[in-house]
């Protein structure tokens, strides 16, 4: 349902009646001319908001035209419908159509007398009414635009994430005060509202005298912290308005994008379908369905005085209503519970991160969390990482492929060399581990040489299709931009090596992980949806992973929490919790930073975690799982039922 919001003000366009009331326009003719090609030669000129190429008997007529019709935001389009032919004289039917906007135009027929004078050339007798029907004398015609309501962005539940919202447009208004005084206003308000003084007085500086210059869009709340520092500030004022926005700053922003005014590029780019003070989305889901979600203006047509400023009788007379189509407000997967939960789960993490979670079942993402170090960038969806250890999971659905059971033994040494090039297990890998030790081991303690010894059994390519009957790797059909994952297909030596531990030239997304995570736990390639109601894109490959394989890789998981490195997660409320580690480095330091992985499921849930700048997977993600999990088990039961 859309609720009644606030509009900006009107913006009026205004196109003058032609003045030159007692000029005539002269079109040349010749003997055997009735007129007609002189008619059409007008109806062309006017198509142009010009009179190049027809003869006028005003030098002004031509300025006069320009500057009547500069404010109208598109040209005309002007034919000649019908031609009548008198003696002397003649009379053109002329059709006009004003493209307000794409699916919105203003159309009608006027009527224009020609004569001819006795020079053999033929006179536009002009009249208002040619401009527009019963447009008198004075009068001129105002176009307002009659701005749609933007749709809202809905949660699974129903729940507003994004719609309009109480602002602070906050600034200064110079009418009355003098420059000096704006001037050291403007920089008293920057001060204030931590904005570049410089920047801000040199823009106040160069508006009019009685203009009213905005620094910022503030939300209420925001506003009334720095409210009374900025009434004592002569000239700085508040103006309030309504914007699209989250429910709070940095909710979800990676996902739902933001909404902003256009710009002068926006507005010379858009074939006049924009217009100063007009809101689109950017980034994120408001940008990928901007037209969807912003509707289709319409748009008032009335009679106003004459820029002249005589009287105008008949102004306020509505000559043309079209009716605003309001925006679709867009549904999406997302639940607004999960959403604060793996935001508050990284609210502390001192680096860019995220949490995404995945319902197996469906493959709806509830939750596509950023961290506040992540500084605004879509981590979760568009990060491009190595996933280190985790990927050993897909290593792992290779050799169950290749004849190998979680039984299977593997040597896991200390180090071992390839081609010259060094793999270790972690400083920390416990020295009882070491040896022959059987596959579904290797998992739960990550022991790294035991999956590169076993690369002689998988090969890069059968690599990369054991990754991919996992789902790493597919192309997202979310609605927004995101990254599934990429291997290289044929690496060998030391480069394929790193592959079999996620490393080297493997790189995925917090999303690609939960996905992958998803599908072992529901036994099939999951794709991702994030909006409800999207025409599915081109259907997953099915996994070429029987059942079976898909409960040994769950089996395994489960090992890593009741045996490996995520004994953190036994205790978490609810359904058994299976998940891995991983452990990624990068950079060219001496150690090499890593980046921190952890991936979960239970029940009907798949999670990842992320932190770019991390410990190990344990230490650093293992705490922010648990939080996570425990967060998400304390949720209240919903009733799907609600959400139709």
């Amino acid at each position: 349902m859309i609720t009644q919001r606030s509009h900006p003000r009107s913006r009026p366009l205004v196109l003058s009646t032609l003045a030159v009331l007692g000029a005539s326009v002269v079109l040349s003719g010749c003997s055997t001319d009735d007129g007609r090609e002189s008619a059409e030669r007008l109806a062309q000129a006017l198509s142009a908001r010009s009179l190049d190429g027809v003869a006028t008997g005003s030098p002004d007529a031509p300025d006069q035209l320009a500057e009547a019709l500069a404010q109208m935001p598109v040209d005309p389009e002007v034919t000649l419908a019908d031609y009548a032919p008198g003696d002397g004289t003649g009379t053109a039917q002329l059709d006009w159509t004003w493209q307000i906007s794409d699916d919105a135009a203003w159309t009608y027929r006027t009527e224009a007398t020609l004569e001819r004078d006795g020079q053999d050339a033929w006179v536009l007798d002009y009249a208002p009414g040619s401009l527009a029907p019963g447009l008198g004398e004075g009068e001129a015609l105002r176009v307002d635009r009659a701005p749609a309501e933007r749709g809202e962005i809905l949660d699974a539940n129903g729940v507003v994430l994004m719609g309009d919202r109480p602002v602070q447009r906050v600034g200064i208004d110079k009418e009355g005060i003098s420059a000096e005084s704006a001037e050291r206003s403007a920089r008293q308000l920057a001060e204030v509202l931590e904005i570049d003084p410089d920047q801000y007085a040199q823009q106040v500086a160069a508006y009019g005298d009685q203009a009213f210059v905005e620094a910022i869009v503030l939300r209420e709340g925001d506003y009334e912290e720095v409210a009374d520092r900025v009434r004592g500030i002569g000239g700085a004022t508040a103006l309030a308005d309504t914007l699209p926005l989250a429910r709070e700053r940095g909710f979800a922003a990676g996902v739902l994008g933001s909404v902003s005014e256009v710009t002068s590029e926006d507005i010379e780019g858009s074939d006049g379908a924009l217009a100063a003070g007009d809101v689109v989305g950017r980034g994120g889901l408001q940008g990928a369905f901007q037209e969807e979600l912003a509707g289709e203006d319409g748009f008032v047509v009335s009679v106003a005085p004459g820029t002249d400023g005589t009287s105008a009788p008949g102004a306020g007379r509505i000559l043309e209503q079209v009716e605003a189509t309001d925006g679709e407000d867009l549904a999406t997967t997302l639940d607004e519970r999960y959403q604060d939960a793996a935001q508050e789960a990284l609210a502390d993490v001192e680096s860019a991160s995220a949490a995404v979670v995945v319902r197996p079942s469906t493959g709806e993402v509830l939750a596509a969390a950023d961290g506040p170090d992540s500084d605004g960038y879509n981590t979760a969806l568009l990060g491009q990482y190595a996933p280190g250890s985790v990927f050993k999971l897909a290593t792992a659905a290779g050799l169950l492929e290749q004849g190998m059971t979680p039984d299977s033994p593997v040597q896991c040494t200390p180090e071992v060399d390839v081609e010259g090039r060094e793999f270790a297990n972690a400083s920390t890998y416990p020295a009882e581990h070491l040896g022959e030790i059987s596959l579904g081991e290797a998992i739960a303690q990550s022991c790294n040489t035991a999956f590169i010894a076993e690369r002689g059994e998988l090969s890069q390519a059968e690599l990369a299709d054991a990754a991919r009957s996992l789902g790493f790797g597919q192309d997202y059909d979310l609605g927004v931009e995101a990254f599934g994952g990429s291997i290289e297909e044929e690496d060998s030596g030391a480069e394929h090596a790193a592959s079999m531990i996620g490393q080297g030239r493997v790189l995925t997304s917090p999303l690609g992980m939960a996905v992958m995570a998803a599908s072992i736990q529901d036994g099939s390639v999951v794709q991702p949806r994030l909006v409800e109601e999207r025409e599915a894109g081109e259907a997953p490959a099915s996994s070429s992973l029987s059942e079976e394989r898909f409960q040994q890789l769950r089996d395994m998981m489960r090992g890593v929490v009741t045996d490996g490195h995520l004994t953190v997660l036994q205790d978490v409320p609810g359904a058994p919790v299976g998940g891995k580690t991983g452990t990624a480095e990068y950079g060219e330091e001496t150690p090499p930073k890593t980046h921190s992985w952890v991936v979960a499921t239970q029940g009907d849930l798949a999670v990842s975690v992320f932190v770019e700048d991390g410990d190990y997977g344990a230490v650093t993600g293992g705490p922010i799982m648990q939080d996570l999990l425990t967060r998400l088990a304390e949720l209240p039961a919903q009733d799907d039922s609600a959400r139709g």
